[in-house]
């Protein structure tokens, strides 16, 4: 996924996700359940590291809203057979690419 932009940041890329759960169950012929782990979010600082004042200015209605979106893009195609949500945000240097 790149230098300090880890799997989390996939959730940017809801479609992507999809995808890669469709290649994941091919690439298993069916046989084994494909799972997704997420956060409830991501978050960018604009410096160094977690600050929460950056963090307390983030509208907690659109990040439910970006969560429930990743959740039903992934599971769109009935592959997904459980999400495990870490309850904590995941803090990303880099925007995926």
């Amino acid at each position: 996924v790149g230098q300090e932009c880890f799997g989390a940041a996939l959730m940017e890329d809801p479609e992507l996700v999809a995808i890669l759960v469709k290649h994941i169950y091919d690439g298993c012929d069916g046989r084994l359940p494909v799972t997704v782990k997420c956060r409830i979010g991501t978050f960018h600082p604009t410096g160094k590291g977690f600050r929460l004042s950056e963090y307390d200015s983030i509208d907690p209605k659109e990040e439910y809203r970006k969560l429930c979106n990743f959740i039903e893009t992934a599971a769109s195609s009935g592959i997904v057979t459980h999400f495990i949500v870490h309850a904590r945000v995941a803090v990303v240097k880099r925007r995926f690419s």
